[in-house]
């Protein structure tokens, strides 16, 4: 048995949600992270200076993979909502046509553009959170 169109496509929106509510989590975890290893580099007596220098470009690294971490994000947020506005368009176009149920297809192209919608938002959200990583000392 299949699913139907509907169930398809709302099982992949709460997969791509949720994906991208993992990558959320985890950019936290490494922000979290970044300050601990912030405390313990300030903390450091007796260490030496390689030591030291070892310690803050692995930091840096760590900044590195989750300004990486968030465009990533944000550049498959951005996919997912030109990929939403492409099925608008068709459905909106089958509706023009009368192609099958005008109506349904109206109410399918406003979902992808709600859909749509909120995939820029996380995008915009994660293209922000790079921006914070890059530059922790600048303004929000």
């Amino acid at each position: 048995m299949t699913e139907d169109g509907a169930a398809h496509r709302d099982r992949r929106r709460a997969e791509a949600r949720q994906r991208a509510k993992e990558l959320s989590e985890r950019i936290a975890e490494l922000a979290k992270r970044r300050g601990e290893i912030d405390v313990q580099i300030s903390d450091i007596r007796g260490s030496g200076v390689e030591q030291v220098r070892v310690a803050r470009e692995n930091v840096d690294r760590a900044r590195q993979a989750a300004v990486a971490a968030a465009q990533l994000a944000a550049t498959a947020a951005e996919s997912s909502a030109d990929v939403h506005d492409r099925a608008a368009s068709l459905h909106e176009q089958l509706a023009e046509d009368a192609h099958g149920d005008p109506e349904e297809h109206l109410l399918r192209a406003a979902e992808h553009r709600r859909a749509a919608r909120d995939d820029r938002e996380v995008a915009k959200n994660h293209r922000a959170e790079a921006n914070r990583r890059r530059d922790p000392t600048a303004p929000p």
